[in-house]
């Protein structure tokens, strides 16, 4: 009952032929406090088409954000904002390309990163009803049939990521917690996925890397 197998991630490649087009870099962070995290995680990645015309995210970097508890002139909240300014500007990364988890508390969070950055980033939201979009190419239905909610949808929806190798190079860490995550069979036979509550008491942590 598990989403990911092990068996696919453990096949994962670690390189990438990349096309003639050059990848663009892109930067994600989950904040620690939008859906009950324990780390505050922004990652790295190289996104393009391959040589074989396949669109493929190559992981790149993971950072945990920390604040200085020492420093009483900024909030948390400022100095996790200074920090990821800071690595989009040193990485050239173009604002269009930073996502963050928009849920809950992460959307205020949003608007001052705004402040720091500007209106491009882009805000991801994990809360609230599936999608209308296709639930893959072999699979037209609008998302909402097969999903419970939208964080099944968006968590299940890397599995064909997976087995057709458009993630390359994720990391052991990572692979641990992305295999641990179960699902259930809800009303309506739709897929609902284990909340992070419930994997906080199964690992003792909360999945932020996954």
């Amino acid at each position: 009952d598990t989403i990911y197998a092990m068996s696919d991630l453990v096949r994962m490649p670690k390189t990438v032929d990349w096309g003639k087009n050059k990848p663009v870099t892109t930067v994600s962070v989950d904040l620690s406090f939008s859906r009950g995290g324990d780390r505050c995680v922004l990652m790295r990645w190289n996104v393009g088409m391959d040589k074989d015309g396949h669109r493929v995210m190559e992981w790149a970097d993971t950072k945990i954000l920390q604040d200085d508890a020492t420093d009483t002139e900024s909030t948390r909240s400022v100095q996790i904002c200074k920090q990821i300014a800071e690595y989009v500007k040193q990485y050239d990364v173009d604002h269009r390309y930073v996502s963050f988890d928009a849920t809950g508390a992460g959307a205020p969070f949003g608007d001052m990163l705004v402040g720091y950055l500007s209106r491009s980033i882009y805000p991801v939201n994990f809360g609230g009803k599936a999608s209308d979009k296709p639930v893959s190419a072999s699979d037209r239905r609008p998302s909402h049939e097969r999903y419970a909610n939208r964080v099944s949808e968006l968590y299940y929806a890397g599995v064909e990521f997976v087995r057709g190798n458009q993630f390359v190079n994720i990391q052991d860490d990572t692979k641990s917690e992305m295999a641990i995550r179960t699902y259930e069979i809800a009303a309506g036979g739709r897929i609902l996925v284990q909340s992070k509550k419930e994997m906080k008491l199964k690992m003792g942590k909360s999945p932020d890397l996954a």
